[in-house]
């Protein structure tokens, strides 16, 4: 393996693999909220499916119901953010 190249591939520079400079620069970055959406859609579907099966019923449905509530208020925010930096 190539002294300048990290297990990942990418460049080392200064000693620090490439994968630390992206985790250390401001603000999330556009994986962590694509990994974010996966999560919530994936969770409201698990308790959809307990509530339909009636697994632990009714706390599953009132769980998918709060679900729901954040996973709306997740995109809606996120698309009001899109809008206010759009238009600064």
């Amino acid at each position: 393996m190539d002294e300048g190249q990290n297990f990942s591939g990418d460049q080392v520079e200064n000693g620090d693999p490439g994968f630390m400079n992206g985790l250390f620069s401001p603000g999330v970055g556009s994986g962590t909220h694509t990994l974010l959406r996966l999560i919530l859609v994936a969770l409201n579907v698990v308790l959809l499916g307990m509530a339909v099966a009636g697994i632990n019923s009714p706390h599953s449905a009132i769980m998918f119901l709060l679900s729901v509530g954040l996973t709306g208020s997740y995109f809606w925010f996120m698309t009001e953010l899109a809008k206010a930096s759009k238009s600064d």
